[in-house]
């Protein structure tokens, strides 16, 4: 779950954005983007991150790899710093993250019937 969160949290920081920020997912807005070839549109106003486009599509490459549907195919948390230093490649075209990520709406969705259900089984006698 921590290296999910972390693929999360790695596209937040490159895009200078929270997930909640962009009207759709934000994985699924820069998975479109770098299929696209438009992966400058992700840091369209950071100066520094357009000067090093290499570096930020290999931020995103290891941001999909955190997100993986599969958490037994999501490298380890040693294995992402490794890539985020280029020590270790990052392993080929990333998967789509919408196939694996709820939008919005239904994570909120689960989220009160969630607390809803645990808030039922408190009043219950």
């Amino acid at each position: 779950m921590y290296t999910y969160s972390f693929g999360v949290l790695l596209l937040e920081i490159v895009c200078c954005q929270q997930n909640l920020e962009v009207e759709e997912n934000l994985t699924e807005w820069a998975y479109e983007c770098y299929t696209d070839g438009s992966v400058e549109s992700l840091v369209e106003d950071d100066m520094e991150a357009i000067s090093d486009m290499k570096m930020v599509e290999s931020f995103v490459m290891v941001a999909f790899q955190c997100l993986n549907e599969d958490p037994s195919l999501r490298p380890t948390m040693k294995k992402v710093m490794l890539m985020l230093q280029g020590i270790v490649q990052v392993s080929g075209p990333p998967h789509n993250p919408a196939t694996s990520i709820l939008s919005f709406e239904e994570t909120k969705t689960i989220k009160y019937n969630y607390h809803y259900h645990i808030d039922t089984k408190k009043l219950k006698p």
